[in-house]
């Protein structure tokens, strides 16, 4: 699965909390598939590294099981924004252990996103500058050739 099928599997993901098949309003539904887009996204992602063999089923199965657990001992989950952030922490811990991506490039990513989401006005979509994106994604491809 490609980048921009990932992406278009996201999107369809967040359309499917808003409108059904023939677009009718779902606001009479109880919840929605996803209450946020980045939910979906990384939802996306990680079915999308299972597909491609970068990460197997089971091994994340097993990690996000334990996370839940270990984040269900500190307070009640209530599935939503809290268990999406579980998910995160499950990811990003299994590919910093597989060597797909260094820790540190983690937190210093989830650093820049937040400084670029304060420093976007309300309503508006949120961007990374030009040359962070270029430099992540350099470092990426080298640290996914390097782990294969």
């Amino acid at each position: 699965m490609t980048a921009a099928e990932t992406t278009s599997l996201a999107e369809q993901a967040v359309d499917q909390t808003q409108t059904d098949q023939s677009g009718a309003d779902l606001a009479a539904r109880p919840e929605p598939v996803f209450e946020q887009p980045w939910h979906a996204q990384l939802f996306a992602l990680t079915v999308h590294l299972n597909e491609s063999g970068a990460v197997s089923w089971s091994d994340w199965v097993a990690r996000f099981s334990a996370q839940l657990r270990h984040h269900g001992l500190a307070k009640e989950l209530n599935g939503g924004e809290d268990y999406f952030l579980a998910w995160l922490e499950t990811l990003e811990t299994l590919l910093a252990d597989q060597g797909r991506v260094a820790a540190q490039d983690a937190k210093d990513m989830t650093a820049h996103w937040a400084a670029a989401y304060l420093a976007t006005p309300h309503g508006a979509q949120v961007h990374l500058p030009a040359d962070l994106v270029a430099a992540s994604a350099a470092t990426s491809v080298g640290a996914s050739h390097e782990a294969e």
